[in-house]
């Protein structure tokens, strides 16, 4: 897939995820980000995940890109330019 540039699954999750987090952050509107979770969670405990988990691990990274300021690894290997363009 390198050769293609072709994201792989958890590469278009991850960026999905970010970008939904910094959305609702940046408009100060986290009670959507909230109850999109609230679904995104209840998915995860009826397939096996613990509740209070799923939503330590939320929680930890909103923070993470919030607070903290981290972004997705960037993937130098590929071209620098996209890798800027979330900046």
């Amino acid at each position: 897939m390198k050769a293609e540039r072709r994201p792989y699954r958890e590469d278009m999750t991850l960026m999905t995820f970010y970008s939904l987090v910094m959305y609702f952050y940046r408009r100060n509107r986290m009670d959507r980000l909230d109850r999109f979770m609230t679904i995104v969670l209840k998915r995860l405990e009826q397939q096996g995940f613990d509740k209070v988990a799923s939503d330590e691990v939320f929680n930890e990274l909103v923070e993470k890109y919030t607070i903290q300021g981290w972004k997705p690894r960037q993937k130098f290997h590929l071209n620098k330019q996209s890798c800027d363009e979330y900046n």
